[in-house]
């Protein structure tokens, strides 16, 4: 247990400095550092004795997922700092072979949108990486996954202007759950839809957003839920 700690703090030693910095003008470095902070994520989450506590019925429920998060969260804040340069390894571990992995992840991505210190990470960044991670991670065969994902993408909606306006390409995407096995995941589906088109009615800045958001809320209260 001390060494595994030992080795997580003199990773993290090793890669303060890390996305945080200056932008390299290799942007081969950047992708280079963020693989390195994808792995102290995974290491940090799958630290055996994190393993061994009770998994829960869901991810956000359970002891296991609870302490998988508050050890991943350092490194997964400087991952998703990286920008673009995080995505693939970010998609790498929302695939992961462990489900914990897979489901915490997601989790991460859609809570993950201020640093340590309460400051708004960079709308730019959610716009470009978390947001479309999450509509990715739509389609996953692990229906925990999914239902995260509904909630990161509703979430995402009562953040900035910008991330307004992107997650708003996310409800054709979300009505596609209306069929899906896990009823759940339908009725997060179904909640985050509302939650993005009750943003857009009040907040969108073009009228035709407004309007889209009209016919999107009265078609939803028209189905009760999915």
């Amino acid at each position: 247990m001390r060494r595994t700690n030992i080795c997580l703090i003199s990773l993290t030693l090793a890669i303060a400095v890390g996305c945080n910095s200056k932008p390299a003008a290799d942007t081969t470095v950047s992708k280079d550092r963020a693989v390195e902070l994808a792995k102290a994520v995974r290491e940090a989450m799958t630290e055996p004795s994190l393993m061994q506590l009770d998994q829960g019925r869901t991810a956000d429920d359970g002891l296991r997922g609870r302490r998988q998060r508050e050890a991943a969260f350092p490194f997964m804040l400087k991952l998703i700092q990286c920008g673009k340069a995080a995505e693939e390894p970010l998609w790498e571990l929302i695939n992961d072979a462990d489900e914990n992995v897979q489901r915490s992840s997601v989790i991460l991505v859609g809570r993950t949108h201020v640093t340590r210190d309460l400051k708004p990470i960079a709308s730019q960044t959610l716009v470009e990486l978390s947001i479309p991670l999450l509509e990715r991670a739509l389609t996953s065969k692990d229906s925990q996954v999914r239902y995260f994902a509904c909630a990161g993408l509703g979430d995402f909606a009562t953040r900035s202007d910008d991330c307004l306006e992107r997650v708003k390409l996310s409800l054709p995407k979300l009505r596609e759950l209306r069929n899906d096995g896990d009823p759940e995941v339908r009725n997060l589906g179904w909640i985050a839809s509302n939650n993005i088109a009750a943003s857009l009615s009040s907040r969108a800045k073009e009228p035709e957003d407004r309007e889209m958001a009209a016919r999107e809320l009265e078609q939803l209260q028209r189905e009760k839920s999915w």
